[in-house]
This record gives C-alpha cells, structure tokens and sequence, in this order.
C-alpha cells in the first residue's frame, strides 16, 4: 500500500510540473500574440498573403535593401507592423560573431 501511494504522489508530481511546463509554452504564445495585437500588427496569414500580392517585400529583399549580412541568421518572431503609417519588418538578428542586434525595415519601396 505503501509503494502505491508513493507512486501516485510521483506520478502527480510528475503531473504538476508537465502542466507548469505547458501553461508556460502556451502563455507565452499567447504573449507574443498580445503584443502583435497592440502594435498593430499584420498577422503570419497576412504577411504571406502581403508578400503573394507585392503589397510589400519578401523578407529576403528586405535583408538586402538593408544591408544585412548574409551570414546572419534571422531569428523569431520576425513582424511586420504599422509605424506612422507604414509598415516595418521587426525582427533580430544574429551574427556570425555572435551579436544579436534588434532591426526594423521597411516593408514596402519609397514612393517615387
């Protein structure tokens, strides 16, 4: 009786810190979203759906428009977003050396 009862305990234990890890994946999810939310930003489906129709740059175009490395590595979550009226890539990246450096682009060409 005894084993069973310290099983059931460890296999609760096991339980609370399963469901601990998961709320924190699933609330930092939902985090990101808020915040994409509050800027005003373009949803993963519009962005696609954006670039699809030329309403802005594909981010390749955008990483060479700006100048940046090509042996950086973007890293998530790349926005784009509404600043002053126009939209922005905001995104990190991550250099061969190293140096993590916060971007944000334009999405769309100047008007001539």
């Amino acid at each position: 009786m005894r084993k069973q009862i310290t099983l059931a305990l460890e296999a609760f234990a096991i339980f609370l810190v399963f469901g601990f890890w998961l709320l924190l994946g699933v609330s930092s999810v939902f985090a990101h979203e808020e915040i994409v939310a509050q800027q005003n930003c373009l949803s993963d489906v519009q962005i696609q759906q954006s670039v699809a129709n030329s309403s802005i740059l594909p981010l390749s175009e955008v990483l060479t428009r700006g100048n940046v490395a090509k042996n950086s590595k973007v890293l998530p979550p790349i926005n784009v977003c509404y600043v002053d009226g126009e939209l922005f890539y905001q995104f990190s990246v991550l250099s061969k050396n190293g140096n993590a450096q916060k971007l944000v682009l334009p999405a769309t060409l100047p008007i001539s």
